[in-house]
């Protein structure tokens, strides 16, 4: 049986930066992010999830080059989401564009 809170299913979607092994490929691929102590950088992708936070189960994930959070809502979990779920945003999506979409 599916658990539902007040009748809709209940989804979180967040984001998180995640470092990656240093190659030729994944500095090609992802992203290179340097400061003024580290020239040379290190390999970072966003990887976002939409997570069923009743049922305890990984809805959708992806691992991409870093980018607003809310563009991952937009572009790769688009077609995941249903007119009964309630998804569970932090403020890294404040924004009216993510507010809009999910009405």
């Amino acid at each position: 049986m599916v658990k539902r809170w007040d009748g809709k299913l209940l989804w979180g979607t967040d984001c998180s930066y995640v470092n990656l092994p240093d190659t030729a490929e994944t500095r090609e691929a992802y992203t290179v992010q340097t400061n003024q102590h580290d020239e040379e950088g290190v390999v970072q992708a966003l990887a976002s999830v939409v997570y069923d936070l009743e049922n305890d189960l990984v809805i959708h994930g992806v691992i991409s080059s870093k980018r607003a959070e809310k563009e991952a809502i937009f572009q790769d979990h688009r077609g995941y989401y249903q007119e009964d779920v309630v998804n569970v945003l932090d403020r890294g999506y404040c924004d009216y564009s993510v507010i809009a979409f999910h009405a």
